[in-house]
């Protein structure tokens, strides 16, 4: 039995499967080379035409997945390399499983509708539920083309993902209709070991179909463009992101006094700039908020002097006595808007935060914020070493927040991984939030390709919602994005300072 799960990879197996993960990677990103999704997974279908067995199929697929994934959350290794180890392998098995019905399905007369339904269908199960990891979807690596950018206002990204899958399977199909002399197999590593299974039936059709449609979406996102001038309707907003730039060992040993001047001098430069919100970034203040009353009167005092609303970053949370001197902290992943005039001086200890409006992260990130049964052993042992490594274990928040801003102006707000998530989003909007705002960390990923890649999924929600994004990181990028996806102010990454720009409501 044991034996008959071994991989049995050939050395044509493995090298299509290093060249398919090598394109999953440059269609990101910051190569943002988008084309190369229309083709990255060809050597791997030509690999399955020639398996003998579906067993084959699936570990070609998932060794291909080990090469991009690898390539493509790398920087998860500088917060938990553990971690990062256990999620490629599991996202690796999405390739292998995908490659194993490839390879079973081959002669299918339907396969071009079933085959990228397939992928749909396992991208859709990783980006939802209690373990959601929607990163990587490859119709994220066609965003970076604008017109089908523009289609997922209308679609989402995960038909962009099968019409990806469905022009892969195109040129596969093609290019095995060719004839092809011996003499150039010998050259192509994926053909060259073994023949096909079975002979190729209407390629030439698939591939004209494939091409077609994608003609086709890219016709609609023309048409779905929107004017420049329809971006600034409604009710007018200037707000700034602020951008502390503090780096992991800085942020935990610098005074928090400090932290707080820092913040409210950037604040004040923007508010002469005539910001009227100022968007601080994900933990900016990085103990719980309601245990320094010193800290809240001088956020209060701030918005009450300059008028100013106050986004901010911060961790709550409340200290349970357990007895026998023994306490617990049960922490939240949260934001506070003050507001000008919203609450009397603080003195009492811990203060009384309810005249504030907050949000409290829904979606923890898996294994960094939260352990899946971590309060049983040995996942507990677990959570330990997070904290013990200078992270911190939440209680996931209850409900969304719809903040209201200056001139009655709202907006939702996403903290940190909880951008790639459509879904939520999408709630905030259908709950009346006018624009959007995303506040985050990426400190904890140094100089890496992870803050291009994040940064885009803010570019996806404003092109999906159709409204301003706004999103305050505290090494960067933090930036403002129009609802056509066009970043209008950014940062650059660890830079101290702030961008400001106008941003509507869009109602009419």
């Amino acid at each position: 039995m044991i034996r008959n799960l071994r991989p049995n990879l050939s050395r044509s197996d493995l090298a299509a499967g290093v060249v398919s993960g090598a394109l999953y990677i440059l269609a990101f990103p910051p190569f943002e080379l988008w084309f190369v999704s229309l083709f990255f997974l060809v050597p791997i279908f030509a690999r399955c035409t020639r398996h003998g067995s579906f067993r084959q199929s699936f570990w070609t697929g998932f060794f291909a997945g080990l090469v991009g994934w690898c390539g493509l959350i790398y920087w998860l290794c500088h917060a938990t390399g553990v971690g990062m180890s256990l999620l490629v392998c599991v996202l690796a098995l999405y390739w292998g499983v995908f490659f194993a019905i490839a390879g079973r399905f081959r002669t299918t007369p339907f396969r071009w509708i079933f085959l990228p339904l397939v992928w749909m269908i396992l991208e859709a199960a990783r980006s939802v539920g209690y373990l959601a990891f929607a990163w990587g979807l490859v119709g994220q690596s066609l965003g970076s083309f604008s017109l089908l950018l523009n289609v997922t206002s209308v679609t989402g990204i995960l038909p962009l993902s099968g019409l990806a899958i469905l022009v892969n399977l195109g040129i596969s199909e093609f290019l095995e209709s060719v004839p092809i002399s011996n003499r150039f197999k010998k050259l192509v590593f994926f053909l060259k070991t073994s023949s096909r299974v079975s002979p190729p039936v209407h390629g030439p059709a698939i591939c004209f179909l494939a091409i077609l449609i994608l003609g086709v979406a890219t016709v609609c996102g023309l048409t779905w463009t929107v004017a420049p001038e329809d971006t600034r309707k409604g009710q007018p907003l200037r707000v700034a992101a602020i951008q502390g730039n503090y780096p992991l060992d800085e942020k935990l040993e610098e005074d928090i006094d400090a932290t707080l001047n820092r913040y409210l001098d950037l604040s004040r430069s923007a508010r002469e700039e005539g910001a009227e919100l100022a968007v601080w970034p994900e933990s900016a203040l990085t103990y719980p908020l309601r245990y320094w009353p010193g800290v809240v009167n001088r956020l209060q005092a701030f918005c009450d002097e300059t008028g100013m609303y106050l986004l901010v970053g911060s961790v709550d949370g409340n200290q349970i006595d357990l007895g026998e001197n023994r306490e617990r902290w049960t922490l939240y992943n949260s934001a506070f808007l003050f507001r000008p005039g919203a609450m009397k001086e603080a003195e009492e200890y811990p203060c009384d935060l309810s005249p504030i409006q907050r949000y409290d992260k829904i979606h923890l990130v898996p294994w960094g914020e939260m352990v899946p049964l971590g309060r049983w052993w040995p996942f507990s042992m677990i959570e330990s070493v997070i904290e013990s490594a200078g992270g911190g274990i939440f209680e996931p928040g209850k409900e969304i927040t719809i903040f209201e801003g200056p001139h009655g102006v709202k907006f939702g707000v996403s903290i940190c991984f909880e951008s790639t998530l459509s879904g939520l989003a999408h709630q905030q909007r259908e709950l009346g939030a006018d624009f959007l705002v995303n506040i985050t960390n990426d400190a904890w990923f140094k100089k890496s390709t992870a803050p291009y890649q994040h940064l885009q999924h803010c570019v996806f929600r404003a092109v999906e919602n159709r409204c301003w994004v706004v999103r305050a990181a505290n090494t960067g990028f933090s930036a403002i994005i129009d609802p056509r996806g066009e970043v209008v102010a950014c940062t650059s990454l660890f830079e101290r300072g702030y961008v400001i720009e106008t941003v509507y409501s869009l109602r009419e």
